[in-house]
């Protein structure tokens, strides 16, 4: 779990860093390790600042890298590592030095790094033992680029370079890359796992700006408009506005495999002020509390009529338990107040930091738990760690019983997407019944959403046209990329004549073979 961002000002005197850094700091849920900038300008001006930590602190402590990001057009990037691997070299956008100063920002996960590092290398490439994802990705996409210092990549050779990129990355990704001899180029897997929004500034006579973001909320609150979801398979270039033709072009580059979003984004990730997929986060939440108050109706059974309050888990569990709450005709006490300070305990990662992290995050009002049987709401269950401490706390605080119920639902299985939640059998409900989870948190009784009731409280929630499935392998087994293969949209000859803008300027795979050259020796900046 990653945020990227892309902005492309149709004034090229016009600096982005700031927004970049604002945009950014919108993400900043969707990773908390580290943080970078990218950007570029006329007359061959580019700069890069990356660094470890929060983006404010980043920012505060690296000021002077930050005023020397000159340029009217810029990718940003936060950072939650999916491996063990939390090496600088990893932090992104990612940028090789010794080659030219394309860019890349990447949110998700792939699944054959093995075989792309044995291909990479028989193409004469260098990938390190611990060559993360993303650079991977850049280095099959600068390898197809073909491109050297002096040369510049057509837009026919940039479609090419990115089809290779899905023929030979598996898993899900959403990215955006920054060529230096081009602009702006953002792409999203071909089973739309991963968000990725675009959304247009109007200037008038002026022209427009043009963003892309994980999420809607950032696009909103920078002030862009007409927002519209990249398909799965699709891709947006957004040339730079000093060469003319500031316009972005769509284009289907491989034929969508599915349409399955990763409904971990409705129960916890994203914002709840986002659109995404065409499925408001917060109306979504808000079906799954109702969908819950009838699960536990069903589960608990008499012991409903006992329950005296629900107490929703801040802040991922707000908003389902109100409406938990209203269903079921309980109040609601806010008998766990949050530090706002604190960062999300599930990215932490090691588990001694997970619960020292859950101890400070949040601490209890204990008048709304003495001598009462509570109902404790959170959006989800994984290694327990949080749970477990909640429920003792309940019971240190005075609480005759604790029910505890989560808005989604038993993780059992991976995720294999770019969410490091834990290995499976670090997850509590792993070959576990419910009973056992229950006895293993130490609550009275424990309710879990059905699955079924999460997927139609997403689907009943679409303000637009949404997606025709979901991506819930975490909860079934079953994931969206196993079954599918990648294949192209159209002919070679088929994407050059929807393009008419297109030209090519060399053959392409003359160029891929002396890029591959040219890579030998190269460093990740």
């Amino acid at each position: 779990m990653c945020g990227v961002i892309g902005l492309s000002y149709a004034d090229p005197k016009k600096d982005v860093a700031g927004e970049l850094v604002e945009g950014s700091i919108l993400l900043q849920h969707r990773g908390q390790d580290a943080c970078g900038f990218a950007v570029q300008g006329a007359v061959g001006r580019s700069g890069v600042a990356k660094g470890r930590g929060l983006v404010m602190d980043f920012v505060q402590s690296e000021s002077r890298s930050i005023n020397n990001l000159r340029g009217s057009e810029g990718i940003g990037h936060v950072r939650y590592p999916t491996n063990d691997n939390h090496a600088d070299s990893q932090i992104q956008p990612i940028i090789m030095d010794g080659y030219h100063r394309t860019s890349l920002s990447h949110n998700g996960h792939l699944t054959n790094p093995q075989q792309l590092k044995a291909e990479l290398r028989g193409d004469g490439l260098e990938p390190g033992d611990n060559a993360g994802d993303t650079e991977l990705m850049y280095l099959v996409l600068i390898s197809a680029l073909g491109v050297g210092r002096e040369s510049e990549a057509s837009p026919s050779q940039i479609l090419s370079a990115i089809l290779e990129v899905y023929r030979r990355c598996q898993g899900s990704f959403a990215c955006i890359c920054m060529i230096p001899s081009f602009g702006v180029v953002a792409f999203r897997d071909p089973y739309g796992i991963k968000p990725l929004v675009f959304g247009e500034r109007s200037l008038g006579s002026s022209g427009s700006d043009f963003a892309i973001a994980s999420e809607s909320v950032v696009l909103q609150k920078l002030g862009f408009e007409h927002f519209q979801d990249l398909k799965p398979g699709q891709m947006v270039l957004i040339p730079s506005s000093w060469r003319g033709n500031h316009q972005p072009h769509f284009h289907q580059v491989v034929a969508p495999q599915s349409y399955a979003p990763d409904i971990f984004e409705y129960v916890y990730l994203a914002r709840a002020d986002s659109v995404i997929d065409g499925i408001s986060v917060y109306d979504s939440r808000r079906q799954m509390g109702e969908a819950l108050a009838r699960a536990v109706k069903s589960k608990l059974g008499p012991a409903v009529k006992a329950i005296d309050c629900v107490i929703p888990v801040p802040d991922g569990g707000y908003i389902g338990a109100l409406e938990s709450a209203r269903a079921l005709g309980k109040p609601v006490s806010l008998g766990f107040v949050r530090n706002q300070h604190s960062c999300r305990t599930f990215i932490m990662p090691n588990q001694e930091q997970r619960l020292r992290g859950v101890r400070r995050k949040l601490s209890t009002v204990n008048a709304e738990f003495q001598g009462r049987n509570v109902l404790i709401i959170d959006d989800s269950i994984v290694r327990g760690t949080t749970s477990r401490e909640i429920v003792a706390m309940a019971r240190k605080a005075g609480a005759r019983k604790v029910y505890l119920a989560s808005l989604s639902p038993a993780i059992r299985f991976k995720h294999i997407y770019g969410i490091d939640l834990a290995d499976e059998e670090k997850l509590v409900a792993h070959k576990r019944t419910d009973e056992e989870v229950c006895a293993n948190l130490g609550a009275d009784g424990l309710v879990y959403l059905p699955l079924p009731e999460l997927v139609d409280a997403c689907q009943r929630s679409t303000v637009g046209e949404g997606p025709l499935g979901f991506e819930v392998g975490l909860f079934s087994g079953n994931y969206v990329t196993e079954t599918y293969p990648v294949s192209p949209a159209k002919s070679g000859s088929e994407r050059q004549n929807s393009l008419p803008w297109f030209h090519d300027t060399a053959e392409f795979g003359g160029l891929h073979r002396a890029a591959c050259h040219a890579l030998r020796g190269t460093r990740i900046v």
